[in-house]
């Protein structure tokens, strides 16, 4: 009988044990998962790079720049901001541009954020925008999307909203550290056509 109770207590065991670190595993994954979006947020825009990057040269759009890939040129022209748009937040790309942080292709359906330092020729004219105002991006290809901003605001670095993905608008969120570098200062716009902005489906994918 010994040997009977003994068996079935280390089956019990056992399954104990398997639901233990199933659960362990589920939440190492959730945390890992919040802690990786708060550093997409946190760490690449906190420090300052040495040098700031300089504006674009008109001409033809370069494929790459020093190993990062162009999506696309942002223009600002009212605030005087012209920058590539390079794939990675990286410091050493956010020392020549501003960086895609999170989201799909650029000019699609969804939230397509993208992080840059607050020097005057990158996003710290940002501070001086109101609803309303317009910018562009250009593609590779030459089209040229034009957004309307429709929300500013101050938050903090661990606030993961602001990436939140649209199903329904094509949506470009900028990011970058407030005057103090303690929050984050950011602009949401979207796409507009001819007759306002985009409300539909339609955009490109």
């Amino acid at each position: 009988m010994s040997g009977g109770k003994h068996a079935d207590y280390s089956g019990e065991y056992r399954t104990i044990n398997y639901k233990k670190v199933v659960l362990v595993i589920v939440i190492f994954l959730l945390l890992f998962g919040i802690g990786f979006g708060s550093v997409l947020l946190v760490k690449h825009i906190k420090n300052k790079p040495k040098e700031e990057p300089t504006p674009v040269e008109t001409g033809i759009m370069p494929e790459e720049i020093e190993g990062f890939k162009v999506l696309g040129e942002f223009e600002f022209e009212t605030l005087g901001i012209n920058q590539y748009i390079l794939d990675s937040y990286d410091d050493k790309a956010l020392e020549k541009g501003i960086g895609k942080l999170y989201g799909g292709n650029l000019n699609s359906v969804g939230n397509f954020a993208v992080v840059g330092h607050n020097y005057d020729n990158v996003f710290g004219k940002l501070f001086e925008i109101n609803k309303g105002d317009t910018f562009s991006v250009k593609e590779p290809d030459g089209d040229v999307i034009n957004y309307q901003v429709t929300e500013i605001n101050t938050i903090e670095p661990t606030d993961l909203t602001v990436l939140t993905q649209n199903t329904d608008k094509c949506v470009m969120t900028l990011i970058t550290c407030d005057t103090e570098g303690t929050q984050r200062f950011v602009v949401k716009a979207e796409k507009v056509t001819e007759t306002g902005i985009d409300e539909t489906t339609s955009n490109k994918v």
